[in-house]
């Protein structure tokens, strides 16, 4: 059974913590301990031809260690290696091992609400598409899926949390400067760059 309650807070829950919006998702997941890599990467260092499970992106967990490693098409479009991170990241997070529909369908849930929590979309007074793809980075697809569901995930959100993240949210950007938000993608292209920077040297 698909739980979306939970998989909707969990993914709101990272917003509470948030220094800056958007979510930097590459630094999430590194807090996380969790390892990321290109495909390029992985055959770079496999030193041949990988065949991929999955054209955007997979992750691995290490059945001794529990370590975890999300791996992702380097060559797809900034929005979509975007969703693909904080899609890899729910399964992550909520420890799914199946990869059953159920599953496959709280990671999406997660992703959405990570990338495009409903509360600060209202927040900011967001409401067409276009509004998403500029502000969150996702794609257009993404967007019209968010807006699509946001009733549903303001059915599963916890009141105190949402709340609480409306709070956070209008603290940090009471504290911002007068400077304009990082575009999502940016911040995706800035933290993927300091990573790729530290791992070729």
């Amino acid at each position: 059974m698909t739980d979306y309650h939970r998989a909707t807070n969990e993914a709101l829950k990272f917003h509470l913590k948030a220094r800056s919006f958007p979510l930097d998702v590459i630094g999430l997941a590194r807090s996380l301990g969790i390892h990321l890599w290109t495909y390029r990467d992985l055959t770079a260092r496999a030193g041949i031809f990988c065949a991929c499970p999955s054209e955007h992106g997979f992750t691995v967990v290490s059945p001794k260690s529990d370590k975890k490693a999300i791996f992702y098409n380097q060559c797809d479009p900034k929005p979509v290696r975007l969703f693909t991170v904080a899609h890899e990241l729910a399964h992550c997070v909520l420890e799914h091992r199946n990869r059953s529909d159920d599953e496959e369908k709280e990671a999406n849930c997660f992703a959405r609400n990570l990338l495009c929590p409903i509360w600060i979309a209202q927040a900011k007074g967001l409401e067409a598409v276009d509004d998403y793809t500029r502000v969150f980075g996702v794609s257009g697809t993404m967007a019209e899926i968010s807006i699509k569901q946001a009733h549903s995930d303001i059915k599963w959100t916890d009141p105190h949390l949402a709340a609480s993240i409306v709070q956070a949210f209008q603290r940090r950007e009471h504290q911002k400067t007068s400077s304009p938000p990082e575009p999502a993608w940016e911040a995706f292209d800035r933290a993927e760059e300091n990573w790729l920077y530290g791992f070729v040297g």
